[in-house]
């Protein structure tokens, strides 16, 4: 049987969701073979219960493995390939920032001559 650990540094996931549920990706690519551009395929990740991460966090993945789930559509089956992160460090994460207006100030309502 083959076995493939996967790990890696500042990975960048892209989160979408179906359904309700999450979807987390990565990108990898390379160079177009005429050397105009980059050719990119992604590969869905899959986390533990409980793990949420935001669009564009960066993680370092310390411990994974290339697994697969099948499904059936229309009576015909069909495999997914995928990353299982089982351990992983978060490098950054990409929460919106919000802002806030201090309890101490208030909206001028009135014309201000400066």
């Amino acid at each position: 049987m083959i076995e493939t650990r996967v790990s890696g540094k500042n990975v960048m996931v892209f989160k979408n969701e179906d359904k309700g549920f999450p979807i987390y990706k990565a990108s990898m690519g390379k160079k177009n073979k005429d050397g105009t551009g980059y050719d990119n395929a992604y590969k869905e990740l899959k986390f533990k219960k409980g793990v949420e991460l935001n669009n564009k966090d960066i993680i370092n993945i310390t411990n994974g493995f290339d697994t697969f789930r099948q499904w059936e559509k229309d009576g015909k089956k069909f495999y997914t390939w995928y990353y299982m992160i089982l351990d992983f460090e978060l490098v950054s994460s990409n929460e919106e920032e919000t802002e806030t207006i201090e309890d101490n100030f208030s909206a001028i309502e009135e014309d201000v001559p400066f």
